[in-house]
């Protein structure tokens, strides 16, 4: 009867470990897979904060590489802004300079020339006729008025000035010498005019001027006069006097 006790017991013990194993098991399958969920759902949460920081650091990266490459394109544009100024303002320089070169080289032009105003003009129809009166009318005034040797052979060319007038008026007389030592010399024979007879002290001598030089001596008569009008002491002129691209005011003391 002992023996039976004991197998009972050993059966029923045997019984309860095999529950509480079954137990046991069922238990740490329900851990292992709690555990597994909590593994996967810490992945999910980890991957989804490194998205996170990757996502912001890929916005910092962008908002620095922004900033770089407009910091790079200012500099880019300033520099080209620099360029297209110093462009003009060498375009600027070189259009100055070939101003002052066409200026230079038409004083040069015009150097030799002088125009004579009020020379009686020919009333002939021959226009060769008209330039050998003009001609010999001037050749006459150097020689015997002003008392300067010019012959034909110095004169290159002569030509009246604007449109020939059947009305009358004389029309401004340009001459041409071969050299600007003839002009020059006519030029300071001037003084003795004064003792000329009537038509010849009528004449006005005048250097042939470029455009630039003309509107230069216009702006010194008007401030000439400006001076003249401002001194009240009544004892000076004021004239602007000099040779071409050098004019300037001179006071003159009334005689």
């Amino acid at each position: 009867e002992l023996k039976n006790e004991v197998t009972n017991a050993t059966k029923k013990l045997t019984e309860d470990i095999g529950g509480i194993n079954k137990k046991l098991t069922a238990t740490k399958t329900k851990f292992d897979k709690q555990i597994e969920e909590m593994q996967n759902d810490i992945e999910r949460l980890v991957q989804k904060k490194v998205d996170a920081v990757m996502q912001e650091t890929d916005k910092i990266l962008v908002k620095t590489v922004e900033k770089k490459v407009e910091g790079h394109l200012q500099m880019v544009t300033n520099n080209i802004t620099a360029v297209r100024d110093s462009i003009g303002d060498v375009k600027k320089d070189v259009v100055d300079v070939k101003k002052d070169v066409d200026e230079q080289k038409e004083r040069e032009q015009r150097a030799p020339n002088m125009i004579i105003y009020n020379i009686p003009e020919s009333t002939l129809e021959n226009l060769q006729e008209r330039i050998d009166h003009d001609q010999n009318f001037c050749i006459e005034t150097f020689c015997k008025v002003l008392r300067v040797k010019i012959d034909a052979g110095d004169i290159k060319k002569t030509v009246r000035l604007g449109k020939r007038n059947d009305l009358g008026g004389h029309r401004p007389l340009l001459i041409q010498f071969r050299d600007r030592i003839f002009k020059n010399m006519v030029m300071e024979s001037l003084s003795v005019l004064k003792d000329a007879d009537d038509v010849h002290k009528k004449l006005i001598f005048a250097h042939d001027l470029t455009i630039k030089e003309r509107t230069d001596c216009k702006k010194l008569v008007v401030e000439a006069k400006e001076q003249q009008q401002r001194d009240t002491s009544g004892e000076y002129l004021y004239r602007v006097r000099g040779l071409p691209g050098n004019f300037r005011i001179v006071k003159i003391k009334k005689r």
